[in-house]
């Protein structure tokens, strides 16, 4: 009887502590996939920390999007902005099982297909079912799921990621969640790689320049005291004193001293008057 009244006490309580119970499960689940979220966004920021160069940017994104994420097939486009094309430079799966070889690398019109209208409207698209979707575009294979994300940062595009999967509905909200982040991080590291490679270009352009003015200089200084016309003068003054003309001499020797000094100080100069 105890036992009865203690069932008949907890009963209508039941659905309640269930409720919790689901509730705490939710909140774990969400928890875990919050974990793994910042877990593959740390790992991709390490990764991608020591490149250096684009193209080991794009491969290590390509093959990272495979191990960490568990897809099948990534390619990474590049934006040639002046041909308003989509480029593949990087990917990883049955498009290049190995090394950093593309097996017949395509070209996409931006706004023709899903990945360029991806790159076309810089909006990341989640494609259940590709045979439902006309601007799907086989490329090495037929796939039924597709994911696509720009690689863009503030009002510049630089690519697109472009994923797929053979079966229908493999890819979910929380893939497109990551794949978009990860995008992000790729068009910030891109961003400082071409940077920097504007300010290594422009260093050198600065520095090719002063050299050139340098040499140019060394011409003009060439061109107005060069070895015949010193020699010449030189031999003049020695005609005089030979033939005793003190006075012509001194006065061919001051002209020239006057003249070699004239030059030597225009060198730290660019301009001079005349």
């Amino acid at each position: 009887s105890a036992l009865f009244l203690w069932s008949a006490f907890l009963w209508p309580t039941f659905p309640y502590f269930s409720y919790i119970m689901i509730l705490n499960n939710n909140q774990l689940s969400d928890n875990v996939k919050n974990e793994r979220f910042e877990d593959i966004l740390i790992y991709f920021s390490k990764s991608l920390m020591g490149k250096e160069n684009e193209e080991d940017i794009l491969w290590d994104v390509a093959k990272n999007c495979i191990s960490k994420l568990g897809f099948v097939d990534c390619v990474v486009y590049l934006v040639d902005h002046d041909e308003n094309l989509l480029v593949q430079k990087a990917a990883y799966g049955p498009k290049s099982p190995k090394d950093r070889t593309l097996y017949n690398p395509v070209e996409i019109t931006i706004g023709e297909g899903i990945t360029g209208s991806v790159a076309k409207n810089r909006k990341p698209e989640l494609i259940l079912d590709t045979s439902k979707d006309s601007r799907y575009i086989v490329d090495d294979d037929n796939r039924l799921s597709e994911i696509c994300v720009p690689i863009a940062y503030e009002d510049n595009l630089y690519g697109v990621i472009d994923c797929e999967h053979p079966e229908k509905g493999f890819f979910t909200q929380g893939h497109l969640r990551i794949l978009s982040a990860i995008a992000s991080i790729c068009a910030i590291k891109i961003k400082n790689v071409r940077d920097n490679k504007r300010l290594v270009e422009k260093q050198e352009n600065l520095l090719k320049i002063k050299g050139e003015m340098i040499e140019l200089k060394l011409k003009a200084l060439n061109s107005q005291l060069n070895p015949h016309f010193v020699f010449n003068s030189l031999n003049a003054v020695q005609y005089f004193i030979t033939t005793q003309n003190t006075k012509s001499a001194l006065d061919y020797f001051s002209t020239f001293s006057r003249l070699v000094r004239f030059y030597l100080n225009q060198l730290g100069k660019d301009t001079t008057s005349l």
